[in-house]
């Protein structure tokens, strides 16, 4: 049988040069982060990306290599270490889909390596992964600046939303430092794929269009 996908090095063996690579890489890793906060167990988790990427899966030549290192993840009871071996076990698949389509539909937008987004009806949800800011704020800013450009060309964007570990363990960050509002409880039409599974309690934070363009926005 011809061969269909070509292993491909990933950007962590390659090195972040911030080129296509480095970002698809970066989006699945998001992806596998909403895979880690929509179940409670690594079983669950990697059942799930099993289950809807099989088709895909079986045309691989690459197929006992992957589902190998997808059984791996099971084991793995953090967040973060979750996402780096799971999009790891999942990258030769890129050469011949996009990372927004595995295990879901969603468009998922990279900005930086802690910041991705996506836009549904009036909302931008902002994604800050779990990995976490390393003391490094000014990226993060440097990020919320860039989505800033994208909110003011895009009219129908009313509200910025996040989701997020962030908002509990450092709200004062996004209240004093980054300008958000936190509130406890996550409101109802909020889509059901971002309330956490996992068993920890998250919070919600949010900015208005108009005071998000005030303070990020830079022509």
């Amino acid at each position: 049988m011809e061969k269909m996908f070509e292993k491909q090095a990933s950007p962590i063996e390659k090195g972040k040069g911030g080129n296509e690579k480095d970002n698809m890489f970066l989006v699945l890793k998001q992806k596998m982060a909403f895979v880690f906060g929509s179940h409670l167990t690594g079983r669950e988790r990697v059942d799930e990306l099993i289950g809807s990427n099989r088709s895909v899966i079986d045309l691989s030549d690459d197929r006992k290599t992957i589902l190998g290192d997808l059984e791996k993840c099971v084991n793995i009871k953090d967040r973060r270490g979750f996402a780096e071996a799971a999009a790891e076990a999942l990258w030769p698949l890129i050469a011949s889909i996009s990372p927004e389509n595995l295990s879901g539909e969603h468009d998922c937008k990279v900005i930086n390596e802690f910041l991705t987004y996506e836009v549904e009806g009036s909302y931008l949800y902002i994604h800050v992964f779990s990995g976490g800011l390393d003391g490094k704020i000014s990226v993060f800013i440097a990020g919320l600046r860039e989505i800033a450009k994208i909110i003011e060309k895009d009219s129908s964007i009313k509200k910025i939303q996040a989701i997020s570990w962030i908002a509990n363990s450092n709200p004062k960050i996004l209240e004093k430092r980054l300008g958000f509002t936190v509130q406890e409880e996550i409101d109802k039409d909020i889509p059901e794929r971002f309330y956490p599974q996992d068993g920890r309690v998250y919070k919600q934070a949010y900015m208005a269009r108009e005071d998000f363009l005030k303070k990020y926005f830079t022509e």
